[in-house]
């Protein structure tokens, strides 16, 4: 196995551990509770504006194939039919 790979994981789970040692004790302030709470509600609205922007563009590009479908055949329905030319 790798030494550096090895490192590198026993670093990312050594920072990880601090990280969340360092939030549990700022948990305990009312204020940083406060900012966290702001920062997470920012956070699930962008997610959520990002996934509606998603889907109406999934919606466009679906009306668009829809609309291709659907129009020929109403253009064929509308056009008059001619049997001899303009002076029948």
């Amino acid at each position: 196995m790798n030494h550096r790979l090895v490192l590198r994981g026993a670093m990312f789970g050594a920072e990880a551990c601090a990280l969340l040692l360092l939030l549990g004790i700022a948990l305990h302030s009312l204020i940083v509770r406060l900012l966290l709470a702001i920062a997470m509600c920012g956070a699930l609205l962008s997610a959520e504006i990002y996934f509606v922007f998603q889907i109406g563009r999934q919606l466009w590009r679906w009306s668009e194939r829809i609309t291709s479908l659907v129009m020929p055949a109403m253009a064929r329905s509308i056009q008059p039919q001619r049997k001899g030319g303009p002076h029948e």
